[in-house]
């Protein structure tokens, strides 16, 4: 079994783990063509680019460096590129490659170039943007979430149009911004007209399953007010933090847990994760800011989240005299379900089933929300969750097997080459 050996542009590493050139397992269900793209997708081209991903810093704010990087990757196997700034120095890249136009199906392939920052470095065992390969794993941050997925989703690509593949219709890979900062790059790509038959985003499924369904969520902001007083005279004010702590606070807990439970996600469940009040340390507050993130699986949907917690806010001003007590929506996206037997994802899952050699590709749901949430509830197609990454995502020594990672590209192109000359994709 020979060493892979890996390169990057930036960041010298030596890899200590091997993989089999071919992809190991792969059913005997694969045409020749199929087989031929597959098995051009080397585990030396996939980690390259993640790892190349995975040095450079993207933050909200400054995902033009990672756009920088991917075109140039996309421009060296001859796919045009567009790029659109939705804010400064935050753009979105667009690659088309097949029929375009009206021309057959639409399939969306969708990463996000942003990535949650390290926080502190000295909880981390690696070097956050080192790239390093060791024990099979790459790791840094964004590896797992999701710019291993991106990687995976940009070598298919290149693969495919190497491979001078005529498709039945287009495959549109897109890398979004801002999916952290309330899916601003997805919402650009609607506001843009952006249409498909069927999406797939490089969100954590383990690169062994196929994720059908997100919860919803809703950020938002609960303003408490009150009358300040010294903290001698508490009778003359109305304490604003007293209120938001024996009444509200639990109101908020009680109401986002509420709603009928699904079998492939958790419970609904809501998060007071930031808290302000206060003016002087001798002096009632008068005022409690809240902000909470509230997540629920469908079919409950924003609307019922808002008008329990509006309720609830009512009640506690008649237990507190003289409180006032508002709500303001930061962010909202609905939860949606994609039927299992939807024929696209049966497509995937015979797809990760002949790549893997697996019998078993099991659906699951996700407790989070994607930019897939969009595409479903916002512009009306239908789109699921796949790719390498795991749990790891948003804490410190983040981690994608190298495998799961090898798996993920070459399932992406063997299933835009099915979806797009197949009635799954009609």
């Amino acid at each position: 079994m020979p060493l892979v050996r890996l390169r990057t542009r930036r960041r010298a590493f030596t890899p200590d783990f091997t993989i089999p050139p071919g992809p190991g397992g792969v059913r005997l269900s694969l045409s020749d063509l199929e087989r031929q793209v597959v098995e051009s997708i080397t585990p030396d081209e996939v980690v390259s680019l993640a790892a190349r991903l995975v040095q450079t810093k993207s933050y909200a704010e400054d995902e033009w460096r990672i756009a920088a990087v991917l075109r140039e990757a996309l421009a060296a196997s001859g796919l045009e590129v567009t790029s659109t700034d939705v804010r400064p120095g935050r753009p979105n890249l667009v690659a088309t490659l097949g029929a375009g136009g009206a021309k057959g199906p639409r399939l969306v392939y969708c990463g996000h170039m942003d990535s949650v920052p390290a926080g502190d470095a000295s909880t981390w065992t690696v070097d956050p943007f080192g790239g390093l390969v060791r024990d099979g794993k790459l790791y840094g941050r964004g590896a797992s979430d999701d710019k291993g997925g991106l990687a995976g989703m940009a070598v298919a690509a290149c693969a495919l149009n190497r491979a001078g593949v005529k498709l039945g219709g287009s495959l549109i890979l897109a890398a979004v911004c801002g999916e952290v900062q309330g899916n601003i790059g997805a919402r650009a790509l609607a506001a843009d007209g952006l249409s498909a038959d069927f999406g797939v985003v490089a969100e954590y499924s383990f690169a062994d399953r196929v994720a059908t369904c997100y919860r919803g969520a809703l950020w938002g902001e609960v303003v408490v007010k009150g009358r300040s007083a010294h903290t001698g005279r508490p009778e003359q004010g109305v304490d604003a933090i007293k209120a938001a702590a024996e009444a509200v606070v639990p109101m908020l807990l009680r109401v986002g847990g509420e709603g009928p439970p699904h079998p492939l996600m958790p419970q609904a469940i809501l998060g007071v994760n930031m808290i302000k009040g206060g003016t002087a340390p001798n002096m009632i507050a008068d005022r409690c800011e809240l902000t909470i993130d509230a997540r629920f699986p469908p079919p409950t949907r924003v609307s019922d989240v808002e008008g329990r917690i509006t309720a609830g806010l009512r009640e506690c001003e008649g237990v507190y005299p003289g409180l006032d007590c508002k709500f303001r929506r930061l962010h909202a996206v609905e939860g949606f379900e994609v039927p299992e037997d939807h024929p696209a994802v049966s497509l995937l899952r015979s797809s990760v089933g002949d790549v893997t050699g697996s019998t078993e590709v099991p659906v699951i749901g996700k407790a989070g929300f994607s930019d897939a949430n969009v595409f479903v509830r916002e512009i009306g197609f239908p789109a699921v969750a796949y790719g390498p990454g795991n749990s790891t995502g948003v804490g410190p020594d983040e981690w994608v097997p190298v495998e799961a990672l090898v798996t993920a590209a070459r399932v992406y192109a063997l299933f835009a080459l099915r979806f797009l000359s197949s009635r799954a994709g009609a």
